[in-house]
């Protein structure tokens, strides 16, 4: 199906659209607690009305958080199939608890499927996968094999490491695995192509597979220059699924229109003015287990306008303005990912938010919101968990603040290094 409506036009796919929202906004409705009273603006006439589509709230994180079990539903229909359970990263707080119908989540591999075919990616081939791992799972040295990495050919070799090893042992990793592939995220594949420039050695790849942070084009040009092949990325969020996929021919995202309701609002809950940022808005249409009806993701973007030279009369996003995870560099010259260092330091600080950001090759502040009444953490304490969790040669201080600010796409970095990479070296 999906094959076909990427050409479909935007008639066709507004009444499809429609039909989706009709079915999961009648569910959530019937069978949601937490919906009962939101929803009602699109049932006040007895009968759904999606003109009212706008006076339905828009929920948060926050929201999930708080409400998470009155979100489920109560009963859940037959072709949604069974449910899966469901946790977030954690990075950017507290972990997200959350449920899928499992006809979501095969919804949202097929349009990964989609992505692979629209950029002529070879499914039978090698992939790499450096991404977050449950812990004693795929550490260095080996990491771990498998198969089955996509749909289309379930023998295909995968190996996977944890993305928590440093920048110098993944390069290593991949010399010895040597894939045609390699998925991760961007700032960990730049990292790495950096790391591959300066000390001379050689990796190459026939596509780099990026999810979960935004692309700078610095990124791009530096992939492209020593991995010799494109970034090819992905838009997604693990509560929802896959979101948008990078256009093969074209600039910008197409968005996957079959899945979800994608809305992009001012800070008044209209439509974002003509290449202006919007805040992201998402509604899946297959996740009857646990509905998210207008759910804000914390993302900005930018629509792009006209047709797109590919033929694809998806809807398209000329900028993703996500989240950017920073690497961090050591004294040693090593380099590694922050992913889950933060969630130590959570007991030991009474906090209502908390960053890491790295000011000097040997010193890291973990600056914190305090709670009211909040007591002064443990220095001697915060100093040791830098020491065991991030690096032995680092020096780590709480530092209370008033806020955390704001980055201009209106997301909060959770961790940030302000110490410039090694230089490149750039070859004749």
């Amino acid at each position: 199906m999906l094959r076909r409506t990427q050409w479909s036009t935007p008639e066709m796919m507004l009444n499809y659209q429609g039909r989706r929202l009709e079915d999961i906004c009648r569910h959530a409705y019937e069978s949601v607690p937490f919906y009962r009273d939101r929803l009602e603006p699109l049932f006040r006439r007895g009968k759904l009305d999606l003109r009212a589509w706008r006076e339905t709230p828009i929920f948060t994180r926050v929201d999930v958080e708080t409400h998470g079990d009155a979100m489920r539903a109560l009963v859940v229909p037959l072709k949604a199939a069974r449910e899966s359970e469901g946790r977030t990263s954690g990075t950017t707080g507290p972990s997200l608890h959350f449920v899928q119908s499992e006809a979501a989540i095969l919804i949202s591999q097929c349009h990964y499927e989609r992505t692979l075919e629209a950029h002529q990616i070879d499914r039978t081939g090698h992939l790499a996968h450096i991404r977050l791992e449950p812990p004693g799972t795929a550490d260095y040295p080996e990491g771990r094999e498998d198969i089955g990495w996509n749909l289309d050919r379930p023998s295909a070799r995968i190996s996977m490491l944890s993305i928590q090893e440093s920048i110098a042992e993944q390069a290593e990793w991949l010399a010895r695995r040597k894939p045609t592939y390699l998925t991760t995220y961007p700032s960990t594949a730049g990292a790495l192509a950096r790391h591959v420039e300066t000390s001379g050695a050689s990796l190459r790849f026939a596509g780099v597979l990026t999810v979960g942070e935004s692309v700078d084009a610095a990124t791009r040009e530096d992939v492209k220059r020593v991995f010799g092949c494109n970034i090819i990325d992905n838009y997604g969020a693990t509560e929802i699924g896959y979101i948008a996929f990078q256009c093969p021919v074209g600039d910008g995202y197409h968005v996957c229109s079959e899945f979800a309701l994608v809305e992009l609002l001012d800070k008044d809950g209209n439509d974002a003015a003509e290449g202006q940022p919007g805040r992201v808005v998402l509604t899946p249409f297959y996740n009857f287990a646990m509905p998210f009806i207008r759910y804000e993701i914390g993302d900005f973007a930018i629509a792009a306008n006209g047709p797109c030279p590919c033929g694809r009369t998806l809807p398209r996003l000329a900028r993703i303005l996500g989240r950017q995870r920073n690497i961090f560099t050591f004294p040693d010259g090593s380099q590694y990912s922050p992913w889950r260092w933060r969630i130590p330091f959570m007991p030991h600080l009474q906090a209502k938010q908390i960053q890491l950001v790295q000011t000097a090759l040997d010193y890291i502040e973990i600056r914190y919101v305090p709670q009211h009444g909040a007591e002064s953490p443990d220095a001697a304490a915060i100093e040791q968990i830098g020491r065991s969790v991030i690096h032995p040669m680092v020096l780590c201080r709480a530092v209370p603040v008033k806020e955390i600010p704001r980055l201009p796409s209106g997301k909060i970095e959770d961790c940030m290094s302000l110490v410039a990479p090694p230089a490149r070296h750039r070859g004749f």
